[in-house]
């Protein structure tokens, strides 16, 4: 029996006789519908791609008259017209469960019950106590990377659960995932911890096993009983399937979770607003949730939305979730004056909340007496600390003094008489008249 670039479910066993084999595949070759005499192909099976052209023999199309030319020849009759299936429509679907009776060590390589295209996970019974007997295994997918304690997880994550000895049985796994589910953890994260791309930085990359039973409708961390474990797994990028395999050893069974090694994610700020209040004052306020290792929030101020300087600042209550206020009471005479915190963590990291202003009364800066002589008094609500400047005509800078308070006297006497203009280090400017 002559077998050349062909898929033999049995492989060389199922040949009687002699065998003469060239790129031979023992496996199901997944027809779509055998039973029903549908002997095309289906996106994954192992015959893709599998031929090759010099056997073809001046043939160009297959038995349904599509072109034999849809990138490497597949073998059998039909040739698949599609694009092989890979990355996520080659894996599990959220919420699909499968069983799988093991015996104690063999190795298997599980498919979804009800498509063989989609792999599940890989289950290797080995170790001191090998997993035998029922086992059910479960994916899970969020509709969005989700946190638990702080820290996010990825949104794909699986619950395998053997009916016998599920806390002490020992085996190896290999779980799935897609470089998109890697990427969207890096988004929500705001940096990249996972790999980036096949060729990315791995040494971050964790499994946290959740022991225990999950509660009833629940399938996140917080489902799970006990302090997980964290696991550093073996990665291997499948570029045919375009998907991440990771491999790892266990001892007892149940929730497992991908995420990074001390990647908590920033405090999440929900809120963050500002008005004006009484006595020159601005009020501050802001919302947060997750809030883990949070040391401090530092509120900083500026005149435009660019350059910012520290004005105070409030210690984290350690609290999930809280709302804190901090009173500006040292407003500045401009028109709209800008806000924002630096969010401190106790390991020194740091992320800033986004920028709002706050739309002030006008300045109540004013100067007198009128006409000034020898002395001219400035006063307005906030100038103390700032600078202030007698300005000519054309722009010239004449003099300058920084006000001790928010209300301060300037030295006019060398001055010839004149119009001249008094402004502020931010922009706020009037008339002054020497005599």
């Amino acid at each position: 029996t002559k077998a050349y670039f062909s898929v033999l479910e049995g492989g060389a066993a199922a040949i009687i006789g002699g065998q003469e084999m060239v790129d031979i595949v023992s496996g199901n070759p997944l027809f779509t519908d055998a039973a029903n005499g549908n002997f095309t192909l289906q996106g994954c099976s192992p015959a893709l791609n599998l031929g090759t052209g010099g056997v073809l023999q001046g043939f160009t199309t297959d038995l349904a008259g599509n072109s034999r030319f849809k990138g490497i020849v597949d073998a059998g009759a039909y040739e698949y017209q599609a694009a092989p299936l890979t990355g996520a429509d080659r894996l599990a679907v959220n919420g699909h469960t499968t069983s799988v009776d093991i015996a104690a060590g063999q190795t298997y390589v599980i498919q979804a019950a009800d498509d063989a295209c989609r792999s599940v996970a890989v289950i290797t019974s080995n170790g001191i106590s090998p997993v035998s007997g029922m086992v059910y295994v479960t994916t899970h997918i969020g509709s969005a990377v989700q946190a638990y304690n702080g820290s996010p997880y990825v949104q794909r994550h699986y619950d395998i659960s053997p009916v016998s000895n599920a806390s002490a049985a020992t085996a190896r796994i290999t779980l799935y995932f897609t470089q998109s589910e890697l990427t969207a953890y890096n988004t929500s994260l705001g940096r990249n911890v996972l790999p980036a791309s096949p060729d990315g930085d791995r040494s971050n990359i964790r499994v946290f096993q959740y022991h225990g039973t999950p509660k009833a409708g629940q399938s996140g961390p917080g489902a799970y009983t006990g302090t997980p474990t964290s696991i550093a797994p073996d990665l291997n990028w499948n570029a045919a399937l375009e998907r991440w395999e990771l491999s790892f050893d266990v001892k007892g069974f149940s929730g497992f979770f991908v995420g990074a090694a001390d990647a908590a994610l920033p405090v999440k700020l929900v809120s963050f607003e500002g008005r004006e209040g009484e006595s020159n004052t601005v009020a501050l306020q802001w919302k947060v949730t997750e809030q883990v290792n949070m040391v401090e929030y530092t509120v900083e101020r500026g005149v435009n939305a660019r350059d910012f300087s520290a004005i105070g600042s409030v210690v984290g209550n350690g609290d999930n979730e809280s709302r804190y206020r901090f009173t500006d009471a040292h407003s500045l005479p401009v028109a709209v004056v800008y806000y924002r915190l630096k969010m401190l963590e106790a390991d020194g990291s740091f992320s800033y909340s986004k920028v709002i202003s706050v739309k002030l009364s006008e300045s109540d800066l004013i100067v007198y007496p009128v006409p000034a002589r020898n002395f001219v008094r400035v006063k307005g609500r906030g100038i103390a600390g700032t600078s202030l400047m007698v300005v000519n005509a054309q722009g010239m800078v004449l003099k300058a003094v920084e006000a001790l308070a928010d209300s301060q006297e300037m030295d006019v006497s060398m001055l010839p008489a004149g119009v001249y203009f008094i402004q502020t280090a931010l922009g706020h400017g009037l008339k002054m008249i020497k005599e």
